[in-house]
Order: structure tokens, then sequence, then C-alpha cells
């Protein structure tokens, strides 16, 4: 990194036979600041790495995963909600994000998903501001709590998963 901008994401594991390197501008704006206490990596075996972060200027949370093989598709959110920010506890395993009406939750370690509504589209949610409607979060292997606020009112919602 050069003046708290990273230019490229280089990868590997123990046994892989080539290093992986990516343009950082293919997963996020050039003007993100990144501070290396606002990144978070997670290894899911020898399938993909998890990178999620957090821009040090708006505090806005970005997601990621980097597979090892070609062609395999991945998760890229702007909208990642890490545990990086004091307001959100999310197990080490696992990763959120959203996209303004659900909350979706994905564990690195074993692949499963789960996903809560929020039972209607938030759809004035500022992911650089994202505490003005989304408060807190608890994230479990099994529970996702969502603290929303609508309208100066506290909508607390909560699901039982297994992840």
């Amino acid at each position: 990194m050069k003046d708290c901008m990273a230019d490229s994401i280089i990868y590997t594991y123990e046994g892989a036979s080539n290093v992986r390197t990516v343009p950082f501008s293919d997963y996020g704006p050039k003007e993100i600041r990144l501070n290396k206490s606002n990144i978070n990596v997670a290894f899911q075996d020898t399938a993909s790495i998890w990178v999620s972060f957090n821009d040090c200027s708006t505090g806005r949370g970005y997601l990621f995963e980097l597979p090892y093989t070609s062609g395999k598709s991945s998760i890229k959110t702007t909208a990642a909600l890490n545990s990086i920010d004091k307001k959100f506890s999310v197990d080490p395993d696992l990763r959120a994000f959203t996209d303004r009406g659900n909350i979706f939750v994905v564990n690195v370690t074993n692949g499963k998903q789960a996903q809560m509504t929020f039972k209607e589209n938030y759809a004035d949610m500022d992911f650089n501001d994202i505490h003005k409607t989304l408060d807190s979060i608890n994230v479990t292997k099994t529970k996702i709590y969502v603290k929303l606020l609508k309208e100066g009112k506290e909508v607390p919602i909560e699901k039982e998963v297994s992840l």
C-alpha cells in the first residue's frame, strides 16, 4: 500500500502451484483508504480467500471472495457488515452483507449460507453512513439479529439459522 491505497492483491496457499495477483481496482473504487487494522482475511481451505475491510474515511464495509481457480464466480459487495465496525458483531467464521432489504450471511469455513429479510426495502440506506438506518447487528452461527432504525424508532428483527 502507498498513502493508504492498495494497488493489487497477491495471494496463495501452501502447496499451490502459483501465486495469484489481481488489481485492487477490480474489487473497489480507487479512492478507498485502507488501514492494516481495518482488514480481515479468512481462508476457505484451498477454495478461496475472503477479504473484508472498511474504508477509513467513510467506514463503508467491503467484502469479496477471491477463488484460487479461475472461472469460479465469487461474491463482491460494497455493502458488507464487518466486525471492524464496533456496532457490528459477526462471528469470525462468518461474513455478512446487505442489499437494503435482506441480510445475507456466509460461513467461510464450510460454505453454508443464510438469509434474513428486513420485511421491507430500506431504499434510503446510505452505505457511507450506515448507522442512520442499520444501528447494529449480531450474527452468530445460530442467530441473526438486526436493529434497524425507521423514522427514529428501533425495529429489531431476529432469525434462527444453522451455519
